[in-house]
């Protein structure tokens, strides 16, 4: 009767072992996503910062950007009172000749 108990606890924990290996190997499958998961998320993360600072440096760039667009706003609206002002005098210039002219 020993012998079969013996016989009966040596199957029993040769097939627990069996079953451990299965699990251990199934853990093993799950750790080693886990890590996958957790690289991906270090990428996502570094990519995360990269763009934060890209998208600053473009906002920075925008602005400078826009300043200098307003200045040539402003230049030209200057420049295009200027040249009216000098329309202006070219065509009392043009009529002073015309009359110095007839006048002759």
């Amino acid at each position: 009767m020993e012998d079969k108990t013996f016989q009966l606890i040596e199957k029993l924990y040769s097939e627990m072992q069996k079953g451990f290996e299965g699990v251990n190997q199934k853990v093993d499958n799950l750790n080693g996503q886990i890590n996958g998961l957790q690289g991906e998320v270090s990428e996502l993360k570094n990519e995360t910062k990269s763009n934060t600072a890209a998208v600053m440096k473009m906002e920075g760039n925008m602005g400078a950007l826009l300043d200098g667009y307003t200045a040539n706003t402003e230049a030209v609206q200057e420049l295009k009172g200027e040249v009216e002002r000098l329309v202006e005098k070219v065509d009392k210039q043009e009529v002073e000749i015309k009359v110095i002219r007839n006048a002759k």
